[in-house]
């Protein structure tokens, strides 16, 4: 296939509906994995609880506490049978199906802070909440005793890399091929809220799923997107260490005046931080096109000169 060729083919576009099917089935793989998983576990439980006795209360509690376990487990599954899938049915090189392309380490940076500070930002919005829905909101969120080390691996590095690779990855970009880059984003991110469940949840977790998409179709990397991921449920472990129901009044006070400070102080820096990763992203795709651009420009007068100290007919 010539260069032209390749370019004509890239400009043909799939149907609409064959593009959402695709971004849908995508996103319905991540979900009954995770579901056959949870209800594979929850019958092992189960054989256990009639065998020990146990009650309602206590296989609940411990069905919730391997949850996370069963994540981690389901995401890893789910990543085998996407790369089976591209090795299976696609001919381009993983790292192109998987955007593996290289960012710069001030975009990955500026990434990073731009998801720790948004989620310190959230708590200005949740202030705004009324009491009774932030109720209902803890206890969609408790975490009961579960060990730190299996939060962070499930929910801090396991579901910010599947997620961008299922909703960013492949959903998004099975979308782009029919429509609008902001119509792609706008579903993939409004599906990425719904999937979270609770109401509250949901909100914030589709207009972080549309800077997430955003930032990933401007890159064209999901290094970037994952990373954003990364920062913003990593603030989440604050709250697994820090335990309010240990603290006096007077400590409970402090944190809560220190972190709220931190928390408006964030706004200014995650609306700082996303412009200058845009920024970045640009200067560094334009320095990439410089030097592709120079390359082939050497590349041309190598072949010129070869071509005249060979003559016209060769040697």
């Amino acid at each position: 296939m010539n260069s032209v060729d390749y370019i004509v083919e890239r400009k043909k576009k799939e149907f609409w509906l064959l593009s959402l099917l695709k971004a849908i089935g995508y996103i319905a793989l991540y979900m009954v994995t995770m579901t056959l998983f949870e209800f594979i576990n929850e019958m092992r439980l189960y054989a256990i609880s009639v065998r020990e006795g146990w009650d309602n209360e206590v296989f609940t509690e411990t069905a919730r506490g391997q949850s996370y376990s069963v994540m981690i487990i389901s995401a890893l599954f789910t990543v085998l049978i996407l790369i089976a899938m591209q090795v299976i049915f696609k001919k381009k090189p993983l790292r192109k199906t998987f955007h593996l392309n290289k960012i710069s380490p001030l975009s990955a940076l500026l990434a990073f802070i731009t998801g720790i500070s948004l989620n310190f930002a959230l708590n200005v919005f949740m202030s705004f909440v009324p009491q009774k829905y932030l109720e209902e909101y803890s206890e969609s969120m408790d975490t009961g005793n579960l060990p730190i080390a299996i939060y962070i691996i499930a929910a801090v590095i396991c579901a910010p890399i599947i997620e961008e690779l299922i909703f960013r990855n492949f959903a998004t970009s099975a979308l782009k091929r029919s429509m609008p880059v902001w119509l792609s984003v706008l579903i993939t991110s409004t599906l990425f809220g719904l999937v979270h469940g609770q109401w509250i949840q949901m909100i914030y977790a589709g207009a972080l799923g549309a800077l997430l998409a955003s930032v990933f179709c401007y890159s064209d990397s999901i290094f970037l997107s994952i990373l954003i991921h990364f920062g913003f449920n990593s603030v989440s472990i604050i709250n697994l260490i820090v335990d309010v129901e240990k603290m006096s009044e007077n400590e409970l006070m402090t944190f809560e005046i220190i972190y709220s400070i931190i928390s408006w102080f964030c706004i200014f820096v995650a609306s700082g931080a996303a412009v200058a990763l845009f920024a970045s992203i640009k200067h560094y795709n334009q320095k990439k096109k410089h030097k592709e651009a120079a390359a082939l420009a050497i590349g041309g007068a190598s072949g010129e000169i070869n071509q005249t100290e060979q003559g016209p007919y060769g040697q």
